[in-house]
């Protein structure tokens, strides 16, 4: 997904509120975790939380970057590819309400 598509997808979650500009969506991170490693590759994914408030309601716009880097034999790392994505549960520019639990994990 490009920036500008996930802008979009931003735009469309909020429905005609206010929104930041596209640089601003980088502004909130939420965590960082690498989710893949062996002897040649990690992939990590940097999560982001936009906070907007829609009439006394927060919600929040998910998204995550992910990053896969090679592995030299001294183990340092190099950028191969970083890519934009959103979650299984929020595609399609609906707004997910979190009711009890939280779709994903946070571990």
């Amino acid at each position: 997904m490009s920036a500008a598509e996930l802008y979009r997808a931003y735009l469309l979650w909020l429905r005609g509120g206010a929104p930041r500009g596209p640089r601003r969506l980088f502004d909130f991170p939420a965590g960082d975790r690498d989710v893949f490693e062996n002897e040649r590759f990690v992939v990590n994914r940097l999560f982001f939380l936009i906070p907007h408030d829609f009439g006394g309601k927060m919600r929040c716009f998910f998204f995550f970057e992910e990053n896969v880097f090679r592995k030299d034999r001294r183990g340092d790392l190099t950028l191969v590819r970083s890519s934009l994505h959103l979650p299984r549960w929020a595609r399609g520019g609906g707004r997910y309400i979190f009711r009890n639990r939280l779709p994903f994990s946070c571990k």
